[in-house]
Parts: structure tokens; sequence; C-alpha cells
């Protein structure tokens, strides 16, 4: 356990990721596959996403980093529920679509505090995409591993941008 923590501490890609995958699990889980909780989904994976994000990385990003990642999987959600409300009667694919509208407003919202902020948008959206066809194929029956595979990409391919793009604002 403490050589976990210590591998946490040096790296940020590790720590992005599995902070980022654990929100979209939470906010996923919780808010899409619990019945009970449908209707506030949106309200959830932001939460989740933006608390485990700015733990992952308090230095690193602007205090208003909770509030708008909640507000962008706020607005993101209405029109990603109905991509996957059309998905269920249509196909798969259609769930690709659903990541994509929610990572894209979780992404343009972000981005607003970001320097370069439509590629931030724009790599939201992509792994969005990725992330919804991974989490409804059905790897293993009854274990949610393609959710957890497509939370990790995303945690992935956003930290490598962030690592990678210089889109952060300056200190």
């Amino acid at each position: 356990m403490n050589r976990l923590r210590e591998r946490l501490a040096e790296d940020f890609r590790l720590r992005w990721m599995l902070a980022t995958a654990a929100g979209w699990v939470i906010g996923l889980y919780a808010g899409v596959l619990n019945p009970v909780c449908f209707a506030g989904a949106g309200l959830v994976a932001g939460v989740a996403v933006g608390w485990a994000q700015r733990r992952a990385a308090a230095e690193r990003l602007p205090p208003a980093w909770l509030r708008v990642t909640l507000t962008g999987a706020a607005l993101g959600f209405l029109p990603a529920a109905l991509f996957g409300a059309w998905a269920m009667l249509n196909g798969w694919a259609w769930w690709g679509v659903a990541g994509l509208v929610m990572g894209g407003g979780v992404g343009l919202a972000q981005g607003s505090l970001l320097q370069q902020g439509r590629r931030w948008a724009a790599v939201n959206a992509l792994a969005g995409l990725v992330c919804g066809v991974l989490t409804v194929l059905p790897i293993i029956p009854g274990l949610p591993i393609g959710l957890l595979l497509g939370t990790a990409f995303y945690g992935y391919l956003t930290a490598w941008l962030l690592e990678r793009g210089q889109i952060l604002p300056p200190d």
C-alpha cells in the first residue's frame, strides 16, 4: 500500500487517470445504471469527476474546476441521455454518440478555464465517445469491465493532453 501511495505521489498521469476513471465510474454507475438516480446522473457524474480530478491535481487546476465540471456534466447529460435512449432502440454505436456529447459538455466547460480550451473539449469528446462504446460492450456479462476500460482510457487520454499539451493556465 505504501508503494502505491509513493507511486501516486510521483506519477501525475497515473493519479489523474485513476481519479478520472473513479469519478466517471461512480458518476455513471450511480446515475445511469441505477434507475433511482437516473434523473440526477449528470450532477452525480459532474461532482464525482470534478472532485476526483481536483484532488489529483489541486496544485495545477483552477479552484473553479469542480463547479465548471458539474455544470458541463449537467448540461451534457440530458442530450446524452436522449442518445442513450435512442441507443437502446437502435444499436450500441449510439452509446458512442451519448459519450461524445457528455464528454464534450464536460470538456467545453472545463476548457473555459484552460489555455487551448477547444483542444481540451475535442479530446474530452473523443474520450467520451470511446468510453460510451466500451461502457456498454458485454466483454464479460455481469461485470462492468467495459465501463472500467472506457473510463480508464478517458483518464489516460486527458492526462496525456494535460502533460503534453501545455494547456494549463500559467501559474
